[in-house]
């Protein structure tokens, strides 16, 4: 079993709610009003639907490989195809791209605050446990693939 404590899905959503309170409490806006604004909010629905069509490509990857979506359960198969030829973690990169795209849509500089720090948290209790679990299952592939995918983009 992967040697996970903390997953991810809680990780990105207790600092997105936490950057939510905080745009109430204390907002930090950084568009601007007007044209800025809406321009901003559009960019960020359009990096929110491309990050969902690279979450559903990975999952599909992964429904396709017999192995299983959830990081609290071990892979069955070393997934090397689909956007894991780009990205050993599209669906955290995924993740994280949604949490920009929020941003943008709230115009709260408390998200893009945030994403150096959950992409810390996610690496550190997320990503090593579960290169761990597969560098133990499978070996030289998975070291192979992993020296010639980035983690990230």
């Amino acid at each position: 079993m992967p040697r996970q404590r903390l997953l991810p899905p809680k990780i990105f959503g207790g600092a997105l709610i936490i950057a939510l309170i905080l745009k109430l409490i204390i907002p930090m806006r950084f568009l601007g009003a007007g044209t800025g604004r809406e321009m901003g909010s559009l960019l960020g629905w359009l990096i929110v639907l491309a990050s969902l069509a690279l979450a559903a490509w990975a999952a599909l990857a992964l429904k396709m490989a017999d192995t299983p979506i959830s990081p609290d359960e071990p892979a069955r198969t070393l997934v090397t195809g689909g956007p894991y030829r780009f990205s050993r973690n599209p669906i955290y990169l995924s993740a994280a791209l949604i949490f920009l795209g929020v941003g943008f849509i709230a115009d709260s500089l408390w998200l893009f605050l945030a994403i150096p720090v959950v992409m810390f948290a996610v690496k550190k209790f997320a990503i090593t446990p579960e290169e761990a679990q597969l560098t133990e299952k499978f070996g030289d592939a998975y070291r192979e693939y992993s020296a010639a995918v980035r983690r990230w983009f």
